[in-house]
Parts: C-alpha cells; structure tokens; sequence
C-alpha cells in the first residue's frame, strides 16, 4: 500500500470465510459506505494531505455473487493467493465487539498488523452508525498506518487511567491533551503530565508529530496539495478466493548431485504431494538449470486418484549436469508463472515454493525484473535454501533472492546440509519444511504434533505419547521414518487413552519411495496416546516417529513468530543491537497467555 498523490492506493480488505452468503449484500452495501465517509474523514484528520483512492476487497470462496442475497454485477476475478489483508471483517471479537480494533506487535512510529472490524456494524441500515464506524477507524487507521496509540486514558485503568494529578497545581484533569476538540482526531502538541499510552510509548511525542514524520508524509511534501475534495470517492474492485495454486520449482543443478542430496529431495516432495497437502489444492512442478521446464502441469489434488503419486513420482530421477553457476533463476519462476496461466487465465496469481541451493547467482537487475513480474501476476514467493552450508550461516549471508521473497510477502527457509550428520535426519529437516511452508498458504495442512527420534543399537521397542485434543481435527497419523525398511520390525502399536490396543497392522500403509509406514487414525480419540515401535536399526541408525493432524475449524490455533530485525541482514553476534525472537499463540482469535513455544 502507497500515498501516491495524496491518496492511498493498494489497500485491502477481506471478508472472513465463516461470514453467511445471506449477508452478503449488507456487509458490502455498508462496507462501501463506511469506505466513502471514512476517506472523507481521513481527508479531513490530515489536513487534507490524504485520502482512499483504490481498495481491494476479497470474498469467501464459497459465496455465490450471482444470486439475490449476494448480486454483483458480472464474473469477478478469482485470486489464488490469500491477499494479505490490510483489514479483516469478521464475527464480533469478544473483547471489541464488531466495534474497528487494530493489532500492534511493535513500538511507537512502527506499523500495526492489522484492522479487524465485525460484520454487525457493517449490517446496521443507520447511515448515523457508518458515520460513527468511519470515524472510528480513522484512529484505528492511525495506529495501523502510522503507529500512534490512544490518546486519551481509561476509567479503572492501572497504566492508563481517565485522569491524572497535575504536579504544578495539583489539580485533577482529564487524561488526554487540552488542544483536541470534538473536530479534531489527533493532538497536535502532547500533555507532557497526562499518563497516555501515546505519551509513555512515544516518549511525550504527540500523535501528530508522529504521523507528520512518517515516510508517507515526509516523502510526499510535493504532493501534498494535489488532492482535492472531488476525489475522494474511493474505487472499490471485488475479487474472489479460488482454491490454492502452488508450483514447487526445483533446481537441479550439479551441486545436487553431491551425497543423496537429490534423493532427499525426491523423497521429501513425493511424501508432501502423496501425503500431506490437501485435497482441492491446485499443483505443479518445474525443475530448471540453465533452462526450465514443467515435468508437472498445474492439476487439483484429490484423495482417490492416482494423481498424487504421478505428481509425487514426476521430479527427473538424476539432476543435471550443469554446474550452479549456470542456474537461471528467473527461468524458473518464469516458467512457473507460464504453468499457471496454463492452469486458468480465469484465476490470478498463486505460490511458488523455490527450492535452490546457497549458491545465488541472480544480478540486481534480474530480481527487479522478477519483482515486476511477481506483482504484475499476483506470485508470492516462498524461498527454501537446499542446501546451505554451515559457512554460508556463520557468514551470515544474505541473497539477493531474499528480496525477492520479501517483496512478494514470502517467507525464507534453511534446511542445513549436514554432511557428517544422518541422511533420514537431513530428509526430515526437509520433509518438516516443505510441511511449514504449503502451510503458510494452506491452513488446512497437516501440523506436527509430536516428533521424536529413538536410537537403535539392539532390539527393543521405540516407546512414547502423544496428547490429541480439540484443537486438531478429527483425524490423525503416525508415521515411522527408516534409512533402512528391516530397521522396523513387525510391530507397530497404539493405545488409546481410554487403554484400548489398537490392532493396526492392517491400518499400516508403506511408502518405501518416501522411506516411510503410516499408520492413520480416524476419528481418534481425545486425550494421552500411547505407541510402541519394534526397533532394529543398529547403535549408530535411528527411527524416527512423528505424529501430524490438521487444525479443527472449532478450535483455530495459530502461532506467529518474527523478530525485532525488520530488515534482510542480520548480525546475530551484535551484543548492542540483539536480535529478539517474539511469538505470538491465539486461538480462535484470542490471546494464549503463558503459552510454551519451542523453536
């Protein structure tokens, strides 16, 4: 999103999934109105330096915009990847209500995460109440765009009180500034007694002096008198949610050739394709060296078909010869792009998983040009480095296809080549990755729920548990990972929590392609699992036993990780500027307090 002449372009806001198709005409009827008065608003609050000028909205992929409830003039178009929403319009939040509330992870003059707004007040036919609505997300705008926070106290507040002792006279006063009317949104100059969030945050700064030296304005002072009164009416452009589009592309270069590294690979795509990604999932494949090709077109996964493991089974079984120097990068996310317009010319965009090694070839000017092409085609970008050396890391390297991913909204990922370490060990450092990384576009990917390696050296059984409860899904599986299938020995047991031994030898299913036995579990029950593992493998091999469901739709569990660094390069050893790791649980919305994270 950018201030361009005065007014912002880019924005977007999506409609949540659970919201009914009957309400689908009132939520957009008020959402366009609350749109129109509130870049009236922010027109008004920024002494008209900006306004909304162009806003996406996203609709849930099951509304039916060609009925009564739901009337939308023509086809809209269907976008792959989740956008990543600016504004959320959801069910009421427990705590806000359907009243606007904006999430702030960082300090004073940093963006928020997001806005997230209830439907209910979109729904209300009170034109009075869009004004209100309107209004109040202006403030939340403010806390959103341009890191402010509230200005006035709050009655039975501890840290921000409604009131405050005035030390030279000793009066009581009102816990906000003096210079801020009934037609003012901002305080000009700070009240340097009152006990603000925005005063203790932002170190006696006032609101807006923050907001007048955010980049908007300070790289707009040019601009700021191009926008007048008759273009404030923002163009509003709906689309539509479609399934999810991936392509995996692949380098296979010679450098793959070293080890088992290519038969690693192999291994962890086929086991990601057959196994784990849902069905509905629109898939692809692409391996590329000087060249690109596609050795999988873009096809829907479905659960009884064999295309799965044609797709699993579609990776060339040898890399190439050519060496990593000779890799052309944008060769391959140029044939992915041609392999979704193949696919659908109906549907935007979708996500490229880019598996390459440390070596990074690419010059400036090539990541421009893919950058351009990226936006221009709605790509996100999802970097898995396979494999980096432990030297690339103690250098603490960066790419030039980092910029690429960031600027796409993707997401960087090392799987570290230890040579000297265990190949199953190396596999499933893969496996887990390519697991996380489908996940960041598909929810409904499997998670770990439990991960545990037990060390051979004489027969005996591999025991340990697993706790399932309500926020995973109704199904769960069990898988025994092996460099060696007579590593595994006939028994594989489970127990309930209710102490039932599940006789499942007829439940097994072996991939050897994927080194693996699954044993699936359907409709499992709640509560401390139990199994035992016949364990062959010698003193120096190990099995490995992981435990995966998916998240239920009762209860949603999400976990946000990310660091104080914002930028691509960082010096973890700089004992002034350390880099912090924070984490955020919610379920189902809402906070998790005392949550223990392990990463």
């Amino acid at each position: 999103m950018r201030l361009v002449d005065g007014g912002y372009e880019g924005f977007t806001v999506d409609i949540h999934e659970d919201l009914p198709q009957e309400h689908c005409n009132s939520i957009l009827q008020g959402l366009k109105t609350v749109l129109l008065e509130f870049s009236s608003h922010l027109f008004k609050a920024t002494d008209g330096q900006a306004s909304l000028r162009e806003v996406t909205v996203s609709l849930p992929s099951s509304w039916q915009t060609n009925t009564p409830t739901c009337s939308l003039f023509g086809p809209l178009t269907k976008v792959s990847n989740a956008i990543n929403s600016h504004m959320h319009v959801t069910g009421n939040h427990p705590v806000f209500g359907p009243q606007p509330w904006v999430q702030q992870s960082q300090g004073c003059g940093h963006p928020g995460d997001f806005i997230q707004m209830g439907a209910d007040i979109l729904m209300d036919k009170e034109n009075g109440t869009h004004i209100l609505t309107a209004h109040s997300l202006v403030s939340q705008w403010a806390k959103f765009r341009w890191g402010v926070f509230d200005e006035q106290g709050y009655e039975g507040d501890i840290l921000y009180p409604s009131t405050f002792l005035d030390p030279e006279d000793g009066s009581i006063r009102s816990n906000t500034c003096m210079d801020k009317d009934e037609e003012s949104f901002f305080c000009k100059t700070s009240e340097p007694g009152a006990h603000t969030k925005q005063n203790v945050l932002c170190q006696g700064r006032s609101a807006w002096e923050i907001i007048m030296e955010s980049e908007d304005f300070q790289n707009n002072i040019d601009d700021r008198q191009n926008i007048s009164t008759s273009s404030l009416t923002p163009s509003i452009n709906f689309v539509q949610r479609s399934s999810q589009r991936i392509i995996i592309a692949v380098d296979n270069t010679a450098v793959m050739n070293m080890g088992n590294r290519w038969d690693i690979l192999r291994k962890s795509v086929r086991r990601l394709i057959v196994h784990d990604i849902p069905d509905g999932v629109k898939l692809g494949l692409v391996v590329f060296n000087s060249k690109a090709i596609t050795t999988a077109p873009v096809t829907t996964l479905e659960e009884n078909s064999d295309v799965r493991a044609r797709i699993g089974s579609s990776l060339p079984r040898n890399p190439s010869n050519i060496p990593g120097s000779d890799k052309c990068i944008i060769c391959g996310l140029k044939e992915a792009i041609h392999a979704f317009d193949a696919d659908s010319i109906d549907i935007s965009g979708g996500t490229v998983i880019l598996i390459t090694t440390d070596y990074d070839p690419t010059f400036q000017h090539e990541i421009e040009e893919m950058i351009k092409l990226t936006r221009m085609k709605n790509v996100k970008v999802d970097l898995i480095s396979y494999p980096i050396s432990k030297s690339i890391i103690d250098k603490e390297q960066t790419f030039n296809l980092h910029n690429l991913v960031f600027a796409t909204s993707g997401a960087v990922t090392s799987v570290l080549d230890e040579s000297n370490g265990s190949q199953m060990r190396i596999m499933l450092n893969l496996m887990d990755v390519l697991l996380s990384t489908v996940g960041h576009s598909v929810p409904d990917t499997p998670k770990i729920i439990h991960s545990n390696n037990h060390i051979g050296g004489h027969i005996s059984m591999a025991k340990g548990s697993f706790m399932l409860d309500d926020s995973i899904g109704k199904d769960a599986r069990l898988a025994v990972y092996y460099d060696d299938i007579n590593h595994i020995g006939n028994v594989i047991q489970l127990t309930t929590p209710s102490g039932y031994r599940m006789s499942n030898f007829n439940m097994q299913e072996e991939d050897r392609d994927a080194n693996a036995i699954f044993v699936n579990i359907p409709s499992a029950e709640r509560g401390k699992w139990f199994y035992e593992v016949e364990n062959r493998a010698d003193s120096e091999e190990s099995i490995y036993v992981q435990v995966t469901a998916a998240q239920s739709n009762m209860r949603q569990t999400s976990l946000r990780v990310w660091t104080s660094i914002t930028g691509t390069s960082i010096n973890a050893s700089d004992p002034i500027n350390p880099v912090i790791i924070y984490a955020e649980v919610k379920e189902s919305g809402m906070p998790v307090l005392n949550a223990r994270v392990i990463a």
